[in-house]
């Protein structure tokens, strides 16, 4: 790992995981994409991890995960989309198949309460979804923080672990914009 490292964004298989650390750099922050499979060892330099989002569900055999070891470093880790249904598995969480997959623009409605990521913002939000399973029943210590119409648990959080979970993203461009 890069001596500098700061975030480290673990390749869960989605299309988006290069754009990800992208924008991280773009803020001005070092970031480098690693294989979700990197031990906790591995990453001990980082600052924060980002778990991308993938194509597979956490029941395929073979399907992409994380070393458990990263949720108990004090390290902050975001799963985003498929790093969100990767969290709440390996933490105790339940994943399911939604009855109705979401592709595409999706609202968030941000809970009262909504964790220091979505600090600033309030009410409802505009994301893009694009899954099929869910996070049907919240892991040990993690809150909801927001949900769309067909997905109940699309933002969790649990503070005081330094972990939060989104099944969405935010708009991101692939040009120069921001």
């Amino acid at each position: 790992m890069h001596a500098t490292s700061q975030i480290v964004v673990l390749d869960a298989g989605g299309q988006y995981c290069h754009l990800i650390a992208r924008k991280v750099r773009d803020l001005g922050v070092y970031a480098e994409v690693r294989p979700s499979e990197t031990r906790a060892v591995e990453l001990a330099g980082a600052r924060g991890l980002i778990i991308s989002g993938g194509p597979s569900s956490v029941y395929d055999p073979g399907s992409p995960t994380v070393d458990p070891a990263i949720f108990s470093t004090g390290q902050a880790v975001l799963g985003i989309c498929y790093g969100q249904q990767v969290m709440a598995h390996l933490l105790g969480g339940e994943v399911q198949r939604g009855e109705k997959g979401e592709y595409g623009m999706a609202v968030l409605e941000l809970s009262p309460s909504a964790d220091p990521l979505f600090a600033g913002l309030q009410g409802r939000q505009q994301i893009w979804m694009n899954h099929r399973d869910v996070v049907g029943s919240l892991p040990e210590g993690f809150q909801l923080v927001g949900r769309t119409s067909t997905c109940a648990v699309a933002a969790m959080a649990a503070p005081a672990a330094l972990a939060q979970g989104l099944d969405g993203r935010g708009k991101m461009m692939k040009t120069g914009a921001k």
